[in-house]
């Protein structure tokens, strides 16, 4: 898992007209005369009049036919079918940027896994110990009549 504080830093650092002229060439054309927004067709469906806009103001892209949007990296999810993790580090890639990862590796992550049961069946198996002495100890002073509890 990736840290949101990393994912927003690697997000300031690239600019997603880069990262979708990477992915469309000089289909992007710029939209009138605002140097921030740009136009083209949409690479997520088929069209014959532009209706993908990317906003450099504020990193994001949205199509008006289908309704797709989002970021840098959703865009590399989308057009290169990817998982978010691989996105992120293909968007990373292209800036030189490098996003430490929270994952582990499996057998690590197993490992911990079966450690954490153990502890966890350790500190059952003392916990139901004392329970059966506390039962024992109020039996032996009269304080509980022996009844269908199994112990």
């Amino acid at each position: 898992m990736y840290q949101k504080s990393a994912i927003d830093k690697l997000l300031s650092r690239i600019d997603i007209l880069d990262v979708i002229r990477h992915h469309l060439g000089d289909g992007l054309k710029q939209r009138g005369k605002n140097p921030n927004e740009w136009t083209a067709l949409c690479p997520f469906h088929t069209e014959k009049t532009p209706s993908f806009t990317v906003t450099t103001e504020k990193q994001f892209f949205h199509c008006f036919g289908c309704g797709i949007h989002g970021n840098a990296i959703r865009f590399v999810m989308e057009m290169e079918h990817l998982d978010f993790f691989s996105a992120v580090g293909k968007v990373a890639g292209l800036t030189g940027f490098r996003v430490a990862s929270g994952r582990t590796n499996p057998k690590r992550r197993r490992q911990r896994s079966r450690e954490t049961l153990r502890r966890v069946k350790s500190k059952h198996r003392r916990e139901e110990q004392q329970e059966r002495e506390n039962h024992n100890f109020r039996i032996k002073s009269g304080r509980l009549v022996r009844s269908h509890i199994p112990f």
